[in-house]
């Protein structure tokens, strides 16, 4: 029978029971399995941290883990070592993924736990996601839910989606009713996807300012070197209450651009301050490719899917704030035309690019900036999500700050993680708190 476009057909790996689907890992999939073996997790964990208010307990959570394991493949995958290769085994029982809780006592940072949760490797043979729920003991209706998967599964969008199934699952359990439980399809590659896609013709990203192999910013040296064991991920969250959000949304709308590329000239901004003209500078926005090219696979659908597209500061010139925004509008919708090689961004020889983060001792002067999309709303049925924030392994120190960005009901949750401790903590709060003013000013 023959496979609909962009699913992948089961395969037999060696050793394993016939009625055990498999695939060998794509470019993208094998980089970050590299990255989480031998770099102590490095960039390949992600873990979404989400503050909510309801009747929430470990056994619900429980409950609403097995739909979404029963529906999505890729949380029964494991990694595999196959002919010479690595492939994913889509065989992992439910049991075997770990579902934990613990009530905080008052004296529990949470920054340290969710620190701790993206610095803790998997087990990638047995599992590739977890999840830990934390309740406030003075407060039984206060939680944090971190849900935690490794990147060869999932993107950062997706990985929001799936928190947002679990609690959807929750609300429909306590309403008596059935969780969705449509079985979705096992995924092909990023790379088979993007092969397979007929994208259109048309000039390329880099003919339109960005020279061919050099799209990437320049380098920073570490303040200190350390070897990847000795790297910790470190995060700061801020939230922009309902009116500012909703200022800096009207003044997007006014402007003809987006949230997203307010943030990257923000950023850009907050590094052209510090750094100057005399090196490159440049903001990465992890492309989406789930809808191009009419191949159209919903953002909840677990795999990885996004690709990064590297923009300049010298090519969304200018001094003006909102004219930045626009130029970065503008190259980011030029990518997502078709009118970009995606595939550039998948990195063919990872062994090449693992040993490179490894022995680096300049940092990229580049942001990753992820968009988690709108969280919500959150005032619906008997569960209200206050908080929610994205946060990535940041051992490799493939960027200087990773910025992760959500609207969750009226209000913009942002969360800033970097590497420590090859960024100080005194720069990375400097670097947040002109990244906000710069935010502020925008916004009026």
């Amino acid at each position: 029978m023959k496979q609909p476009k962009g699913t992948a057909g089961p395969q037999k790996v060696k050793g394993s029971p016939a009625d055990n689907p498999a695939r060998p890992l794509g470019g993208w999939e094998a980089f970050f399995h590299r990255a989480h073996e031998e770099l102590f997790g490095g960039p390949a964990v992600l873990c979404v941290s989400a503050r909510i208010a309801g009747p929430l307990d470990i056994q619900l959570v429980k409950h609403a883990c097995h739909h979404v394991w029963a529906r999505h493949p890729s949380l029964k995958a494991r990694i595999v070592s196959a002919e010479g290769g690595f492939s994913f085994l889509f065989n992992v029982p439910f049991n075997d993924i770990p579902i934990h809780s613990f009530f905080e006592l008052g004296r529990t940072d949470l920054h340290t736990v969710v620190e701790r949760e993206v610095d803790t490797l998997f087990d990638a043979s047995k599992h590739l996601w977890r999840v830990l729920l934390i309740t406030d003991r003075t407060d039984l209706e206060r939680h944090y839910l971190l849900l935690s998967l490794h990147h060869s599964i999932s993107d950062g969008t997706s990985a929001v989606h799936l928190a947002e199934e679990l609690l959807l699952c929750c609300t429909r359990i306590l309403a008596g009713e059935t969780p969705r439980m449509d079985p979705l399809p096992l995924r092909a590659s990023l790379e088979e996807f993007l092969a397979s896609a007929e994208r259109g013709g048309g000039e390329t990203l880099q003919a339109a300012g960005t020279p061919p192999g050099d799209n990437r910013g320049g380098t920073l040296p570490f303040h200190e070197f350390q070897p990847p064991g000795r790297r910790h991920t470190r995060f700061r969250v801020h939230t922009l209450q309902a009116a500012e959000t909703a200022a800096l949304e009207e003044k997007c709308r006014r402007t003809g651009t987006r949230v997203h590329a307010a943030l990257a000239a923000s950023a850009l901004s907050v590094m052209h301050r510090h750094f100057g003209d005399d090196v490159r500078l440049c903001v990465d926005t992890p492309v989406n490719v789930r809808g191009l090219a009419g191949m159209a696979i919903g953002d909840e659908e677990l795999w990885c899917m996004e690709t990064p597209v590297s923009i300049r500061y010298e090519d969304v010139g200018g001094r003006d704030a909102w004219q930045m925004a626009r130029d970065y509008s503008d190259r980011l919708a030029f990518a997502l035309s078709g009118a970009t090689d995606l595939s550039a961004g998948v990195y063919g020889d990872p062994a090449g690019k693992i040993e490179e983060l490894r022995t680096a001792r300049h940092f990229p002067l580049s942001c990753l900036l992820r968009e988690g999309g709108r969280v919500g709303p959150g005032q619906k049925g008997p569960f209200v999500i206050e908080n929610m924030g994205l946060v990535s392994g940041r051992q490799a120190a493939e960027h200087m700050m990773v910025i992760s960005a959500a609207t969750v009901g009226e209000v913009l949750t942002l969360t800033f993680s970097y590497t420590s401790p090859l960024l100080k903590e005194s720069w990375a709060d400097r670097f947040v708190s002109e990244f906000l003013h710069n935010l502020e000013r925008m916004a009026k």
